[in-house]
């Protein structure tokens, strides 16, 4: 006769360990799920009956003559603590152990035994103290809702079901739980200690969870509230260094308290999950005789992550899941090696900033999301991690300057997380596999045929006016004696944007000539128009050099915006509003051609502005204090 195992929460990565290493034949389960989800774990031993969590129902008759029931049940506390989800954390709990303790004083053969599962978090953030199951309990949130889970548990008696309790810590299985972001983050070379990294982790293989599980049902000498936790438990920064062994990495960035306060608010989750920490020892569980299968963290580790699940067998969906991944790599890496050498042969413009940002997070969000389970944010936070690692190592290369790197960020990386966003969309589409590479590798050459024969110049003409307390006059006085600006602490004039210092206004016979003098260079102008007291225009024949980037190694001219930018005249016009104020409008003209054009010609209108306002108001101070003098 068959022997049934009733789990209530059986949907979970814990009911999965079970499934996936109780193997044996003579066993089937019944899952307790809000859903009936028939097909969410596919082995003919595992049937589905749906219930509440709270209330008696039809479920109660799959306890009659059980051989065991486990509770699992209980809202995931890999959230926000919000009020509403501290209520339903600590509810879902409390009413999922009362509908199962009345259902099982309600079976005429209960089952033999009844296993609940609680949480080391019982015992709160202690620091390097021992903790058994004879210690002092802990404070806080997750200890209280233990506390309440627990007492719950014991507040009903059930006569003919032997009751075992056990407060689990952190499980580790490579398919699921918690482990699997970290994994990941090691695998992307954030695998230093978290947070100070002092803080104890207790830890269980999923072998030996489930081989705790089968003894609690098989012991009868089993009985009362259990530590479930491997006999070595390790420090965070401990366990770091043993998961970037596993998954092969020997770099490992810590990650401060700070950024993973501000990661987990992006995440949806909250810090202390991971900042707090408990030594916790499975003393009753040794003394009952239960032999760990992994006591030591490493060999744990190098189990799941080197020989997952034995060597009995090769896993094909796993093996499809490297060749794909290595495909994409392979992507990636032409993606990456060919399209800026694309881009800078043709030109400066969509392709570079547009088509290569959003094909490179397409084609990584193809290679980090061919599971399931990856959180759509984990994947975003991760693609722009990379967008601005990038960015920033082309300053560190001396490829582009401070200001480049700057201005290119706030498109770069939103269209990278935009391609990843694709990728989270399309890639279990069996098409994707075919014609995505295809077009990916296909759209950036295109852009560029597009950036060099259909991409024309555009215009901009920007105007900066301002009222000054003083006659036409007593400012065009100012304007035709030598004037200086004197320097910029605008940001991106202060870093390397050519603008204005002085200029000096030479007249002759033939020609007025305006000289001007640029932080990056001199030029002299050619006045085309001059009407004393209300007009000073002019045309740039030779502008200076545009820039003189800021760079961690000496100044860098950006080289390839020599062609890109041109000034076709500037302008001063002065407006008398009344016998002692004027309004002065200065003026720009200029064509530009870097794509694309509706984003750089917001920098470029922003730039020109404030140099008309750094010449403007040196203009208006000293024209107000000459006519204040006078």
């Amino acid at each position: 006769m068959k022997k049934k195992i009733v789990i209530a929460g059986g949907t979970g990565f814990l009911a999965q360990c079970i499934f996936r290493n109780l193997t044996d034949n003579n066993i089937t389960f019944v899952v307790l799920t809000r859903s009936a989800q028939s097909s969410f774990y596919p082995d003919e031993r595992v049937t589905y009956c749906q219930w509440d969590g709270k209330t008696i129902g039809a479920w109660q008759k799959e306890l009659e003559g059980a051989y065991a029931v486990i509770n699992l049940a209980g809202r995931s506390v890999d959230c926000r603590y919000t009020e509403a989800n501290r209520k339903e954390i600590l509810e879902s709990r409390i009413d999922s152990t009362n509908a199962i303790g009345i259902a099982i004083n309600r079976c005429e053969q209960p089952p033999k035994v009844w296993i609940n599962a609680g949480s080391a978090a019982i015992y709160g953030n202690r620091g390097e103290e021992i903790l058994t199951e004879e210690s002092k309990l802990g404070e806080g949130f997750s200890a209280e809702v233990c506390k309440q889970w627990e007492e719950t548990f014991y507040d009903i008696i059930t006569p003919s079901s032997r009751k075992v309790f056990l407060r689990i810590g952190f499980v580790l299985g490579k398919d699921g739980g918690a482990l699997k972001p970290m994994a990941r983050l090691a695998s992307w070379g954030f695998g230093g200690p978290q947070g100070s990294g002092e803080q104890y982790m207790s830890w269980l293989h999923e072998k030996d969870f489930c081989g705790i599980i089968e003894k609690s049902i098989a012991d009868e000498a089993m009985e009362g509230t259990y530590n479930c936790c491997a006999p070595e438990p390790v420090t965070n920064k401990t366990f770091m260094a043993g998961l970037r062994s596993a998954v092969g990495r020997n770099l490992g960035i810590p990650l401060s308290e700070w950024m993973l306060r501000t990661g987990s608010k992006l995440l949806g989750t909250e810090a202390e999950l991971v900042l707090n920490g408990r030594r916790v020892l499975p003393k009753k569980l040794q003394d009952a005789g239960y032999q760990f299968r992994f006591p030591s963290l490493q060999p744990a580790l190098y189990d799941l992550f080197i020989h997952p699940y034995g060597t009995e067998g090769v896993d094909t969906q796993k093996l499809e899941t490297v060749r794909s991944k290595i495909f994409w790599w392979i992507v990636l890496g032409i993606v990456i090696a060919c399209s800026p050498l694309l881009a800078f042969l043709g030109e400066y413009g969509s392709t570079l900033f547009v088509l290569l940002p959003t094909s490179v997070g397409f084609t990584w969000g193809m290679i980090k999301s061919r599971s399931r389970q990856m959180r759509l944010g984990e994947l975003m936070l991760s693609t722009v991690t990379i967008g601005v690692l990038l960015c920033l190592l082309f300053l560190v290369m001396g490829v582009e300057g401070l200001i480049c790197v700057v201005m290119a960020l706030p498109i770069i990386v939103p269209l990278m997380a935009l391609g990843t966003f694709f990728a989270y969309l399309v890639q279990r589409k069996i098409w994707a596999r075919l014609y995505a590479p295809m077009f990916i590798l296909l759209l950036n050459p295109v852009g560029v045929l597009y950036d060099i024969g259909l991409q024309d110049f555009e215009n901009s003409t920007i105007k900066t006016e301002i009222i000054i307390n003083a006659g036409d006059k007593k400012i065009w006085e100012q304007m035709e004696h030598p004037f200086e600006f004197g320097k910029s602490d605008f940001f991106f004039l202060k870093k390397g944007v050519s603008y204005p210092l002085a200029m000096r206004l030479e007249k002759n016979d033939n020609c007025n000539m305006l000289a001007c003098e640029y932080s990056n260079g001199n030029l002299n102008a050619v006045v085309d128009s001059l009407q004393p007291g209300r007009l000073l225009r002019f045309s740039i024949k030779e502008p200076p050099v545009s820039m003189s980037e800021t760079s961690i190694y000496p100044n860098i001219e950006p080289e390839h915006v020599r062609s890109k930018f041109f000034v076709d005249y500037g302008e001063f016009r002065i407006e008398p509003t009344s016998d002692s104020t004027c309004r002065v409008i200065a003026t720009t003209a200029y064509r530009y051609k870097v794509g694309p054009t509706w984003y750089w010609r917001l920098w470029s209108d922003r730039l020109v502005n404030q140099m008309h306002t750094h010449v403007l108001e040196k203009l208006k101070e000293k024209a107000e204090q000459h006519a204040r003098a006078n």
